[in-house]
């Protein structure tokens, strides 16, 4: 009975699609066609919060749902909002309809990968897994997990300030590689610590709430200080997804998640003041001062005095939603700039080589560069880095052939790896890869054939290897707790018979 009623949410949710691209037809030809491309890309969303239902119901939003938001955020809701609530538009109208169309082109095409491959890997790894009786963690190993992870995280953080590397304030020029590299090794980690801080906040009530509610603020004010907006998102997202992992409402988490979402929205425009206006200089000059500018900043953002080229806040938060680069590359590819094929494509040779050992060695992570050959972003050595989405590469490589099969090597990636990782999910380590894989699925709308190869070669690996050695670390220091007590225990004992 389950399984028909998941199957005919299914089904509704495809013809809801199917209605959507016909509705996205019909408003293209009557001559609405930003409307149009923003309907049918839309449209997939039933699809994809079913399917999510389908494959990871424990998870608040698994990364389907995170995948379609944000596409959603980027190619409809961002550039609707530019036309009908400022007036003004920051992309060639052109390019963004034909991305539109090319992201529905994208997410038809991974959804099905995503679908076949996931499926897959649950039917070839969950006998095995089930034979083993070790699969069912205590609540204790979570806990002392989930010590050491916001420890560790609260490490990363310091090093970030005291280094310098974690600000988006003032120049990059100060920073050196090595210290770059060390710095961001696993600096993407530390938003899986609010998820299991957020598991527990339920499960154990009393000061874990505390320490999840003050954790979160506290962070929340030193990224925001740092000018940094992105790491709201994620610590409020990972936050969410744990009270429901551990039983909470989901109508209530998603309720308070909302709220939190109508502050992040203009903060965010605030932030973008922040940073863009405050000096390096006025950054040193310590925490108060830059609390002071930004209060400043905030009563400006919102005190309608902004002059007609200065972004006001809720101008800011528009513009951040909204896809950058890719209206560009549709509209200007091939005519202006020919297709780029396998160009720069063997830095994906480099995968392994740190930029600490290469400091000249080829971009991998090429967004940037890419959308600076564009025209949109500062180039290389910015501190406010631009991305290319992924429908941005695979047209200015191999035109529109180019998107489905980005798509279909990011679809494999997922799929693959969220499977796996959901039938190990009762243990640590495998359940803070799978909040981590749904963190990601956020910048995969980003994802450049490039990043692609070195996301799945490099960074997962590296990034699971940190969490199994957490779990070693963890599993020795309850060792030496244990065997350090026991003879005290003993003596207690004696001194009691005595």
């Amino acid at each position: 009975m389950r399984r028909q009623r998941k199957v005919s949410h299914l089904i509704v949710a495809l013809v809801i699609a199917t209605t959507g691209l016909c509705l996205g037809i019909l408003l293209t030809v009557i001559n609405m066609p930003l409307e149009g491309g923003a309907i049918a890309l839309l449209g997939f969303g039933p699809v994809y919060l079913s399917l999510d239902r389908k494959h990871t119901p424990d998870l608040l939003i698994g990364p389907l749902g995170v995948f379609f938001f944000f596409h959603a955020l980027s190619y409809s809701i961002g550039p609707l909002a530019q036309r009908y609530i400022l007036h003004f538009e920051n992309y060639i109208e052109e390019g963004m309809i034909r991305a539109q169309w090319g992201a529905a082109l994208g997410l038809a095409t991974f959804a099905l990968v995503y679908h076949i491959v996931f499926r897959g890997v649950i039917y070839r790894f969950r006998k095995s897994e089930e034979q083993r009786v070790s699969t069912i963690t205590s609540e204790s190993e979570w806990r002392r997990y989930t010590a050491l992870l916001v420890a560790i995280s609260g490490l990363l953080l310091i090093y970030g300030y005291q280094s310098g590397g974690m600000r988006r304030i003032g120049t990059i020029d100060g920073v050196d590689v090595q210290t770059f590299t060390a710095l961001y090794t696993f600096i993407n980690v530390q938003y899986v610590a609010f998820f299991f801080l957020g598991t527990l906040a339920v499960k154990r009530r009393g000061w874990w709430i505390v320490l999840a509610v003050f954790l979160s603020l506290f962070y929340a004010v030193f990224q925001t200080l740092e000018g940094n907006r992105g790491q709201l998102i994620y610590s409020s997202l990972m936050l969410a997804t744990g009270t429901v992992w551990a039983g909470f409402s989901v109508r209530k988490t998603l309720l308070a998640l909302s709220m939190v979402g109508l502050i992040l929205i203009p903060l965010a425009g605030v932030v973008d003041l922040y940073r863009s206006n405050t000096s390096a200089l006025k950054y040193d000059e310590g925490f108060l001062e830059r609390l002071s500018v930004f209060v400043q900043f905030a009563k400006f953002a919102n005190s309608g005095e902004a002059t007609p080229g200065e972004k006001v806040a809720n101008q800011a938060g528009i513009f951040a939603i909204s896809t950058l680069t890719v209206d560009r590359i549709m509209a200007m590819t091939p005519d202006i700039i020919p297709h780029a094929g396998f160009d720069n494509m063997d830095a994906v040779f480099y995968v392994y080589m740190p930029a600490v050992l290469a400091p000249n060695r080829p971009d991998i992570d090429d967004g940037n560069i890419i959308a600076f050959d564009y025209g949109v972003g500062e180039g290389k050595g910015a501190r406010s880095w631009v991305y290319t989405p992924s429908v941005g590469d695979g047209f200015r490589r191999f035109g529109w052939l180019g998107i489905p099969l980005i798509y279909t090597f990011s679809g494999i990636i997922f799929g693959a790896s969220v499977g796996i990782c959901w039938v190990k999910r009762q243990k640590p380590v495998w359940a803070a890869m799978l909040v981590f894989l749904v963190l990601q699925t956020i910048l995969a709308v980003g994802f450049t054939f490039n990043y692609l190869f070195y996301f799945a070669l490099f960074f997962l690996p590296k990034n699971f290897f940190y969490f199994f050695v957490l779990k070693k670390l963890q599993v020795f220091i309850t060792s030496f707790y244990c065997c350090f007590r026991k003879p005290l225990l003993r003596q207690r004992v004696v001194n009691h018979q005595i």
